[in-house]
């Protein structure tokens, strides 16, 4: 596994135990978890193949 697969599998996993973490608290509705989880894992792709490039 290279190096971008481990931290994008880090940062993906960090997201959603946090994004799990606030919503089954109470801070933040299922909707908008589920609206910040899409941009991060599309954030974080195009950076990655920016940095690729």
């Amino acid at each position: 596994m290279s190096n971008r697969q481990k931290f994008t599998m880090l940062a993906y996993g960090l997201t959603a135990f946090t994004l799990g973490i606030l919503w089954s608290l109470g801070y933040i509705g299922l909707p908008l978890s589920l609206l910040i989880g899409t941009a991060v894992v599309v954030g974080t792709e195009w950076l990655m193949n920016i940095a690729e490039h």
